[in-house]
């Protein structure tokens, strides 16, 4: 039977507060039943629940079935992990369940758009601060603009009003230029009329005259003019005659036979004269040339004795030039790249044979020698560029000391001398001896007898056909000589040449002279 409720318990837990343990008494007491509710609200508040089921359903039946499956319920409840209180048990057992994540998700999402919302006010009004100075310039932009415009309007408008104020002042200088005219008219027309009246008097006087013998007059008047004017022309050429005659003997005053015989006679002379003219004229263009010639030496002669002062071969300066060019491309010195002319010359008791030797040997003294180690890049250079003008250059390799070559007893090559200093003494050595072994004979008979040989004048006989002999230029002009390492000589001949051009030009410049006077005579004459 259940007891009965104590009338100052108001919740009614009051009958089962005694199956309560306390915590301290369960560790007290391990005997007590571990199902006893430690928790003393749980506790009562299952016993409550589970005593209101048991009145509501004391038969057996459904009810009776319910009750025992809402007590199984209740302690299972009641002991589950999460029941530490009746409003987490009532919010889990007697509230219906409701799923907040999507109105939770919903108020983020609210948020986010309230959080956009403010940073676009913000934004908005970050930009009507930046944009309201803009505005404003802009309306002051506008209000200068329409300023201008109506500036503009005023000045085209200017225009017109100038235009219209030019034309009243136009039709006013019109008006006052017709007044001016029509004063104008009627003043010529009062002149003219005068004017008719002063030629009708003028024609009367005239008539007057005439009739006076003033005709007469006028025509003496004039013809005195005429010969004055006549006589002054004949004075004139008197005079002009007077003078000529007394430059050619003539008589100055002479009769009419005497005229007549001069005049004759200067016919003659003048024919005579005309011919010397043509010639003299022939002449002058001949001497024009021949000094231009001269000119044309004494010019490359001069430049030739600067060139060997600056030197000491004999080589031309065209060949020098060639040397110095690729010297200078090559990085080289002169003297790495010698002239065979160079290196040697005709002895000093020989100087009967220096002559032939020069035009014999003219050719390959010009000639370049090259040592083999810069025979590549000589090779290259002369390929490359255009020399304007003639280059011979010999390969020289290493020479290996070698036996004198055998020579004739009187070879050319006896007359010779190398230069004993030169690296190139081997190869010119056997060059001259394999190239110039010509016998020097004296007399003919000894020169048709050898094979190859040549004479004090030059003739040069190479075997048993060939003969030449080059007259072209004198054979002691010292001028063209090539040969040597000195050139004092050399320097001494083209002074010599030089005074001779000099004097050659003052005699062509004495002759143009007396040219010009024959001229002048011829005018005078004339």
């Amino acid at each position: 039977m259940p007891q009965p409720r104590n009338r100052h318990d108001r919740t009614g837990a009051a009958p089962y507060r005694a199956r309560y343990v306390p915590v301290q008494q369960q560790r007290r007491h391990p005997e007590l039943d571990a199902r006893v509710i430690t928790d003393p609200i749980n506790t009562l508040y299952g016993a409550l629940m589970l005593e209101r089921l048991a009145a509501q359903s004391a038969g057996p039946g459904p009810d009776h079935t319910l009750r025992i499956l809402s007590e199984a319920a209740i302690r299972d409840a009641l002991h589950s992990p999460w029941a530490t209180s009746p409003t987490s048990f009532v919010r889990a057992h007697m509230l219906e369940s409701f799923n907040v994540q999507p109105r939770i998700d919903g108020l983020l999402h609210h948020f986010d758009d309230l959080s956009r919302a403010h940073e676009a006010v913000l934004k908005a009004r970050a930009q009507v601060e930046a944009l309201t100075p803009l505005v404003a310039d802009c309306d002051r932009h506008e209000e200068s603009a329409q300023q201008r415009q109506r500036w503009e309007s005023y000045r085209d408008t200017l225009k017109a009003y100038f235009a219209r104020h030019k034309g009243r002042l136009l039709e006013q200088r019109l008006t006052n230029l017709e007044a001016e005219y029509d004063r104008q008219r009627r003043t010529l027309a009062q002149q003219g009329e005068v004017l008719s009246q002063q030629r009708g008097q003028r024609d009367q006087l005239k008539d007057a005259i005439s009739k006076q013998g003033g005709d007469r007059l006028e025509q003496l008047a004039s013809e005195i003019d005429r010969l004055d004017q006549e006589r002054e022309r004949r004075q004139q050429r008197a005079n002009d005659y007077a003078r000529h005659a007394a430059s050619l003997d003539l008589a100055r005053q002479p009769d009419l036979d005497t005229f007549s015989r001069n005049l004759h006679t200067l016919a003659t002379r003048k024919d005579a004269l005309e011919s010397e003219s043509a010639r003299l004229d022939n002449e002058q263009t001949e001497l024009t040339v021949t000094r231009r010639e001269y000119r044309k030496q004494h010019d490359e002669r001069g430049t030739e004795i600067a060139s060997l002062r600056q030197r000491r071969s004999n080589i031309h300066s065209r060949q020098i030039g060639i040397r110095d060019a690729l010297c200078d491309a090559l990085k080289l010195e002169a003297n790495d790249l010698p002239f065979a002319g160079e290196l040697v010359r005709v002895r000093e008791q020989e100087t009967a044979w220096e002559g032939a030797a020069e035009r014999v040997l003219h050719n390959f003294s010009l000639s370049l020698l090259v040592p083999d180690n810069h025979y590549t890049a000589v090779a290259d250079w002369v390929e490359k560029t255009n020399l304007r003008g003639r280059l011979v250059y010999f390969r020289v390799r290493q020479q290996h000391p070698t036996e004198p070559p055998e020579l004739q007893p009187s070879s050319l090559v006896h007359k010779l001398d190398i230069r004993p200093d030169s690296e190139f003494y081997p190869w010119m050595e056997q060059s001259l001896a394999r190239r110039f072994d010509y016998a020097c004979c004296d007399d003919l008979s000894q020169f048709r007898r050898e094979s190859r040989a040549i004479t004090p004048a030059g003739q040069i006989k190479a075997g048993d056909q060939r003969h030449e002999k080059d007259d072209r230029h004198s054979l002691n002009d010292r001028s063209r000589f090539v040969l040597g390492w000195s050139n004092e000589q050399k320097i001494a001949n083209w002074l010599t040449t030089l005074t001779e051009g000099i004097t050659v030009d003052v005699s062509t410049y004495l002759r143009m002279k007396v040219r010009l006077m024959s001229y002048e005579l011829r005018e005078n004459i004339a």
